[in-house]
């Protein structure tokens, strides 16, 4: 497979089949996730396995669409076989780095969670980046600590489903040459 296909395989899967992921499967995407780029080699990222499908609806419930967190849950969720929580651990991350350690962390975690979908459409599994969540009515129900910020969930499963690629934008607006906003080479 040529290196653009494997990126282009990724995509926000939203339905799941009743099909289990494996512990050998989990174990791969776990491990993509650590070999991440981090700051200092710090590797702030922290991460919750959910299995329990009653865990996952209460989560689920605390999800929202959109923009606004008084908006419907994503229900669609609770057919995932199982939920990844990201979670930032910056502690070390801001002692090294100072006030720049939460930002820097942040990145770490992103490039985590980007390894974690690709790993995920490179098994063949289905996977999404859910940001819209209240935390404060999650972290209780997984006992995050009060210095651990929540940050991502990953819903995961096997799919039969194969969405559309979503449109990209035009290259002209997302790139530039020696300034921004400067096209020409």
């Amino acid at each position: 497979m040529e290196i653009l296909d494997f990126f282009r395989k990724r995509k926000s899967i939203r339905q799941f089949t009743k099909q289990k992921v494996s512990d050998n499967f989990l174990d791969k995407i776990i491990t993509a996730a650590e070999l991440a780029p981090s700051a200092g080699n710090l590797q702030p990222w922290r991460f919750i396995v959910v299995k329990d499908e009653e865990m996952i609806k209460l989560i689920t419930e605390s999800t929202y669409q959109g923009a606004s967190s008084t908006n419907p849950p994503q229900s669609w969720i609770k057919e995932a076989d199982l939920l990844l929580v990201v979670c930032i651990d910056n502690q070390k991350t801001v002692e090294k780095y100072g006030e720049m350690g939460a930002a820097t962390s942040a990145q770490d975690v992103a490039a985590a969670v980007e390894n974690i979908l690709l790993a995920a459409a490179g098994l063949d599994l289905g996977a999404c980046w859910i940001a819209g969540f209240r935390e404060a009515e999650i972290r209780p129900i997984l006992q995050i600590p009060e210095q651990v910020q929540l940050t991502a969930l990953i819903p995961l499963g096997h799919t039969e489903f194969d969405p559309p690629r979503r449109k990209r934008l035009p290259r002209k607006e997302i790139l530039f040459y020696e300034k921004y906003n400067n096209n020409k080479i």
